[in-house]
């Protein structure tokens, strides 16, 4: 059987009425006794066998989701129908059984043969796990070999503190970990379950599926403060960019370094309670007191590296008008560790001026912050 891509089984989900976000792993590791299985069909398989079983084949699964992979564009506030996809990869080993479906708290320990510290533990519950990890709970399943490229579909209702954990690891943009054990009480000790991992050359990975929905609004923000970098401040105040109401910030070209700058650069910031957005953009109206051939650039400031970002140019002119700079995911890279957002907006000259120190005004910033 031809291995599908995300999006064909995308349109596979569609067709059976299933959840709208859905992502595959970008990682799995089936834990043994010496540790995750090494090798190609460390990655290529995903097995989560019993104690019945010989002591180096017993097993538990691991199964890791970047959140950024379900594309959800904006801070999740709910989840229902949330489901997990396996697709059978059968072996003469394969044996029927239960298992059991779990998150992690801890989803970035490493789970690769020679660095992880997991191991599958003896006598222990969860089976093979114990204590190595913090799970919570999802619910039962069972395994009954069908045909490799039988995809496997598990349901679960989410408790509160399933549905908690896994909306806050969607929204810090961080990554979800699912565990799959033995259930060597509701079923035989000799369990096999044989799945496909994340590089089989057949068929999907495990994958993750459920609806989302938006949590809280977006926050509308004035600036609450802005820093001259080249230029002179003629007039205004940072009480001038709040509102569009006439009362503008004009700042003119004065000292320049060199020619490869900007003549104008202006920082404009505020403060959002938003540590990971969902959205971020920013509204400038704007315009240059001197006739002439002018650009403005609008950029935000990318605080991971401290590099400006998202660059946005427009030919400006004596009458105003709005320029809305827009930022691209991740989103949580604008806020700065005191929540501060900045962006900046520059003026250069492109043609004849009806002055050598010409002057821009702007009448109001607006930032808005999803999530």
């Amino acid at each position: 059987m031809q291995k599908f891509t995300l999006t064909s089984f995308a349109v596979f989900l569609a067709a059976v009425s299933l959840a709208q976000y859905q992502a595959e792993a970008f990682n799995n590791g089936t834990i043994q006794a010496a540790g995750p299985r090494p090798g190609t069909n460390g990655k290529a398989f995903w097995n989560i066998e019993g104690s019945g079983n010989a002591p180096q084949f017993r097993s538990w699964g691991a199964a890791d989701f970047k959140a950024s992979d379900f594309n959800i564009p904006f801070n999740v506030g709910d989840i229902t129908d949330f489901q997990v996809f396996l697709t059978q990869a059968n072996a003469a080993f394969t044996i029927d059984g239960e298992i059991k479906f779990w998150l992690a708290t801890d989803s970035t320990t490493s789970i690769d043969p020679g660095t992880s510290p997991y191991v599958w533990l003896d006598g222990v519950t969860p089976e093979g796990v114990g204590t190595q990890l913090t799970l919570v709970y999802l619910g039962p399943g069972s395994f009954r070999q069908i045909a490799s490229g039988t995809t496997d579909v598990f349901s679960f209702n989410l408790t509160p503190q399933a549905k908690s954990l896994l909306i806050s690891q969607l929204n810090s943009n961080s990554q979800v970990r699912l565990v799959v054990t033995p259930d060597e009480v509701s079923g035989p000790a000799n369990v096999a379950a044989t799945y496909a991992g994340y590089t089989n050359f057949n068929y999907d990975g495990p994958v993750l599926s459920f609806n989302a929905t938006a949590g809280s609004t977006n926050e509308v923000l004035a600036p609450t403060g802005f820093v001259t970098r080249l230029g002179r401040v003629d007039a205004g105040n940072v009480g001038s960019l709040a509102a569009d109401d006439g009362n503008v910030l004009r700042v003119c070209k004065f000292i320049v370094p060199n020619q490869a700058v900007d003549p104008v650069n202006v920082e404009v910031f505020t403060v959002t309670t938003r540590t990971n957005p969902s959205s971020l953009t920013a509204e400038v109206k704007s315009r240059m007191q001197t006739t002439g051939a002018f650009r403005q650039r609008m950029q935000f400031l990318d605080t991971t590296n401290n590099t400006w970002v998202n660059d946005l140019d427009n030919v400006k002119n004596t009458s105003f008008s709005t320029s809305t700079l827009t930022g691209t995911a991740p989103f949580s890279r604008y806020v700065a560790g005191n929540n501060r957002v900045t962006m900046r907006y520059t003026i250069r000259q492109t043609g004849p001026a009806g002055a050598s120190l010409w002057c821009h005004e702007v009448d109001f910033v607006k930032f808005t912050v999803g999530g």
